[in-house]
């Protein structure tokens, strides 16, 4: 047997407790009944942990029992009725020290009459002298049945015995519970004056090891107002309460009680193992999944990754997220994307997604220095002289980007929506017309609406640009909150290394509103390269 628990630094007396008398036991219990919308709630447990907890929820008295205790080292507590141990000194061993200290309700002993060689006095003076003031028959021979019921009873051990024991307790000045299960048995105990009489409906069927039954909620309602209604016939002073069987929730015992007139309910593995095993498979698993958990969050910490690299941009917030899932759905579509935001928010990197091949080249144009748009469409002198190859003809098949899409001239706006809808473009100065087969992502440092209203753009284009319009939140909006916008720095460069540089011109993606790019980067040298390259093409 395990040694008693030692509470270090509260002083408490060895083994003791006031006992309370039978009378100030009964009635403080019927003090509480007769509360407004009060049940009183009895806990069945065996450990002082279990004890104190149902004490702190509001339990009117505890059970000590053998098949608590029992029920804490993982058994059925059907197992309560096995010869395996001296019943009585099991009880004492884990009550005594655990819960009689700490109790602030009356706590009933469950004790136990099958012993023939024990004296029921000498056993009720033990149990006295510990400190218990009140007794309950249990292990009860109430739960045998058959031919072993009849001949448990035939030696003189069976539910006489206990009742003997009950009234040798009351003589004693101690409180008693009776456990019945038939009319038989209740209207004796309710004869022999118990103060409490329990009717056990069965074994719980709640949790891992619950018991089955046959019985509905209902049927248990209507046998135990049979039950009780005998027991107040012969005794209008004794509290009727119910235990087990089919009920396991708070819901299910206040509808068998309203329904039978109980005064209250006993909680076994209701109130210990059932709670307690869904409480420790839940808090078991939570903390086994973190793990789990972790390794969802390194998947999608890839995958992440993953995507930042292909956007070239590092941005984890929710606004973020919802406008990766817009560009890629435009990324399938045909549409010309309009990509909106104030100035730094990185409009001009979502270019990414929308080039028609890895390695396609990406030119871009700035409204706000050819807002006539002839770097756009070409220009052919009226004086004769040399031609000049738009953008649109000399990157026919790649992704165009034109900034400031505002700051084009009405003409040029004009000139766009029929690039737009027909993939067809107009040289300026001659109408020579061409192909364009590429794509067209425009930016603009104001929402689409302002630029539809205050005339910016006219509205045909901007029709045509809503289904594809992406607005970019502002820096402080977004989750990552960065003090200057970045992409993703090469590490390990030494000190002294070369700074990072912005790329500028007409064919260089980046412009003063666009983020930095490092040099180390390959892409950024390749774009470099490209905006060293000469823009304009001549023809004889």
């Amino acid at each position: 047997m395990a040694d008693p628990i030692v509470h270090l630094g509260v002083h408490r007396p060895q083994f003791s407790a006031p006992v309370h008398a039978r009378a100030e036991i009964v009635a403080t219990l019927k003090a509480t009944l007769g509360k407004p919308n009060t049940t009183l709630v009895g806990a069945a447990i065996g450990t002082g942990m279990a004890a104190q907890a149902a004490s702190r929820g509001g339990a009117d008295f505890i059970l000590a029992l053998n098949a608590g205790r029992l029920r804490s080292m993982g058994a059925p507590s059907i197992f309560s009725l096995l010869a395996l141990r001296n019943s009585n000194d099991f009880v004492l061993g884990f009550a005594q020290p655990e819960i009689l200290p700490f109790a602030k309700v009356p706590v009933f002993f469950g004790a136990s009459a099958f012993d023939p060689r024990c004296s029921i006095e000498a056993e009720l003076e033990r149990i006295a002298d510990a400190g218990f003031g009140a007794i309950v028959n249990f292990p009860t021979s109430i739960f045998l049945d058959g031919r072993f019921r009849a001949d448990i009873e035939r030696a003189g051990l069976g539910f006489q015995r206990e009742l003997e024991m009950l009234r040798a307790a009351q003589r004693r000045n101690m409180a008693t519970l009776a456990y019945v299960r038939t009319v038989a048995e209740a209207q004796q105990a309710a004869t022999a004056g118990v103060d409490i009489i329990n009717l056990n409906l069965g074994w719980n069927v709640g949790g891992t090891v619950g018991s089955r039954t046959a019985l509905s909620l209902r049927q248990a309602a209507e046998y135990a107002k049979i039950i009780f209604r005998q027991i107040r016939a012969i005794s209008q002073d004794t509290l009727c309460v119910l235990e087990g069987g089919p009920i396991v929730s708070p819901d299910q015992m206040y509808e068998v009680s309203a329904l039978s007139k109980a005064d209250g309910y006993i909680g076994g593995s209701t109130i210990d193992r059932v709670p307690l095993e869904a409480s420790m498979e839940q808090i078991t698993s939570a903390f086994k999944s973190v793990g789990t958990l972790q390794k969802r969050i390194d998947e999608l910490e890839r995958q992440l990754e993953h995507v930042q690299r292909e956007y070239s941009i590092v941005g984890r917030s929710p606004s973020i997220q919802q406008i990766k899932q817009r560009i890629e759905k435009l990324a399938a579509s045909a549409l010309p994307v309009l990509i909106t935001g104030e100035a730094g928010t990185g409009k001009s990197f979502w270019h990414g997604p929308f080039m028609k091949l890895p390695d396609a080249p990406a030119a871009s144009s700035s409204a706000p220095k050819d807002a006539s748009g002839e770097l756009l469409f070409g220009f052919a002198p009226s004086e004769g002289g040399r031609k000049v190859l738009g953008l649109l003809q000399y990157h026919s098949k790649a992704t165009l980007l034109i900034e400031n899409v505002e700051c084009l001239c009405v003409d040029a706006q004009e000139r766009l929506i029929e690039v737009i809808e027909t993939g067809a473009y107009r040289r300026l100065g001659d109408n020579e017309r061409g192909r364009f087969e590429g794509r067209l992502i425009l930016t603009s440092t104001r929402p689409l609406s302002e630029l539809g209203s205050s005339g910016q753009l006219i509205s045909a284009l901007e029709s045509r640009l809503a289904p594809g319009h992406v607005f970019l939140p502002n820096l402080c909006d977004r989750l990552e909150r960065p003090s200057t916008p970045m992409r993703t720095l090469p590490t390990g460069a030494a000190k002294g290394s070369p700074q990072p540089e912005t790329v500028s011109g007409p064919l260089g993606l980046p412009s003063s509103d666009d983020l930095w790019l490092a040099r180390k980067c390959p892409r950024a040298q390749s774009r470099a390269r490209n905006s060293r390259d000469p823009l304009r093409r001549r023809l004889d």
